[in-house]
């Protein structure tokens, strides 16, 4: 709090003067909690990731509402990497109840998703989650499953909803693997999986 936040104020202060509409996102990793009062104060718009294994984001949500917008919580080191396809869509379904009500939620994975066995199927369960849930008002079917797999969203007809951002978060688990899950079966690739890199 001594050396750095004067300093952040005065770089967010100059940044504000250029453009008054300027949001500022800020990255941390690990427990940010306690720092969250001081952030808002010096003008943080977004935190990022809020990593669930670290904070809790309820209370956060509770605390800070239209104050404070999260970019983030879809638990990468155990769901993510190991869990079912299944349990991410449920993860995104958790983080959406907890995190989206009345808004100031990106909704992302925390960190980035390490090249596991699960990986691939994961990250189309999440893409798949993502799209099947956004929007208001929120509706999270309790009977709604899922892919169960890369080959499944082929066979279900799921593929033509999914759209690849490639960001921080899928960065190690690489967009051509994303393309070949789904392209095999399909003949229109560009109407299947945009892929943008930023």
């Amino acid at each position: 709090r001594r050396l750095l936040k004067s300093r952040y104020a005065r770089v967010f202060g100059e940044l504000r003067a250029l453009n008054k509409n300027l949001k500022i996102a800020f990255h941390c990793d690990g427990k940010v909690e306690w720092a969250l009062d001081d952030l808002v104060e010096v003008g943080v718009d977004i935190i990022n990731p809020l990593q669930p294994d670290a904070n809790d984001s309820a209370a956060v949500k509770k605390r800070y509402r239209k104050n404070l917008s999260v970019w983030g919580n879809v638990d990468t080191r155990n769901v993510m990497s190991r869990g079912s396809a299944q349990e991410v869509v449920e993860e995104v379904k958790k983080v959406i109840r907890t995190l989206s009500p009345g808004g100031g939620h990106l909704l992302c994975s925390n960190h980035t998703i390490q090249a596991t066995p699960r990986a691939l199927d994961n990250a189309i369960a999440f893409y798949w989650a993502a799209h099947h849930f956004r929007g208001y008002p929120i509706r999270l079917e309790a009977g709604c499953t899922g892919p169960h797999g890369s080959a499944d969203v082929v066979q279900r007809g799921w593929a033509k909803h999914i759209t690849v951002h490639t960001c921080h978060g899928f960065s190690h688990l690489g967009t051509s693997q994303l393309r070949r899950a789904v392209y095999p079966a399909v003949t229109d690739q560009d109407d299947i999986v945009t892929c943008q890199q930023p």
